[in-house]
């Protein structure tokens, strides 16, 4: 029991934390304003790295933040009933099925598989 505690908790704790502090770190060193001034920078003009239509896609920006915060989310409960399912059910068929379901997201969602048969151009 010990090594499944290791390889289904410990590990993905300790690897999700490493990237997530890995992410925080990235944010701290891009060039722009920081959280600290973001009074600040309300009342001022983008800045000009970011380009021209900066503030204009703010709701673009955040359409985007909350479809990549349910995906976690999505994953996260994908990611438990696989566990459960190994763990408890011992059914490769249902592994698969899960599997199946959270490769199906991450394509629609982040590989924009929809897009392909669509007749425009939406890239």
């Amino acid at each position: 029991m010990e090594n499944l505690f290791l390889v289904f908790i410990a590990l993905p704790l300790v690897v999700g934390g490493a990237v997530l502090i890995g992410a925080w770190l990235l944010t701290r060193i891009m060039p722009g304003d920081g959280k600290a001034v973001a009074a600040e920078a309300s009342a001022k003009a983008p800045v000009a790295a970011r380009g021209p239509l900066y503030a204009e896609l703010a709701t673009e920006r955040k359409k985007g933040n909350r479809v990549g915060y349910m995906m976690l989310v999505v994953l996260v409960i994908l990611t438990v009933a696989e566990i459960v399912v190994g763990l408890a059910l011992n059914s490769v068929a249902l592994l698969f099925i899960v599997n199946i379901l959270e490769a199906a997201a991450i394509m629609v969602v982040f590989m924009h598989v929809k897009s392909v048969w669509s007749s425009k151009e939406a890239h």
